[in-house]
Parts: structure tokens; C-alpha cells; sequence
């Protein structure tokens, strides 16, 4: 059975209903995936240090020209008959 909660403090509210009995003991498990987001430490600060950052570099149109090119490279692929 998987449901979904909020997490409030040291608490966890049920966002649905649960065919269980009052006081009975559950198990919850969170998933690796869950916890590797939640620990994110960045912030909007981050983002603002970074945006824009290209904006006098002079290259930068040739950059994004390779990037295009390496992008539609029609490299083929190995067929195996």
C-alpha cells in the first residue's frame, strides 16, 4: 500500500484516507530518491549568481552554434542482423 502525508514537525498528515484501525502500528518507508531531494541546499541565491553569466562573454554564440551542430551530427547507428 502506498499513500501519501505531510510532513508537519515531527508529525505526518494523511492526505487520504486509511482503512486502518486507530492505534495501529504502521511501518513508512521513504525512498532514497525522496531524501536526495529534500536535502537540497540551493537556493534562489544560487540561481541569481549564475544567471546571465554569459551575457558578455563574446564566444558564446560560436559555443551554442557547436553545441547545434554536435546535436544534428547524424552519427548512425550499428544494426545487427
Amino acid at each position: 500500500m502506498k499513500l501519501k502525508a505531510i510532513k508537519e514537525g515531527y508529525s505526518l498528515k494523511i492526505t487520504e484516507k486509511l482503512n486502518l484501525a486507530d492505534g495501529e502500528e504502521i511501518v513508512i518507508s521513504i525512498s532514497d530518491y525522496q531524501l536526495q531531494n529534500s536535502k537540497s541546499s540551493i537556493t534562489w541565491d544560487d540561481f541569481q549568481e549564475v544567471i546571465g553569466a554569459w551575457t558578455e562573454d563574446e564566444n558564446i554564440t560560436e559555443v551554442f552554434k557547436e553545441i547545434d551542430q554536435q546535436r544534428h551530427k547524424d552519427l548512425g547507428r550499428e544494426v545487427n542482423l
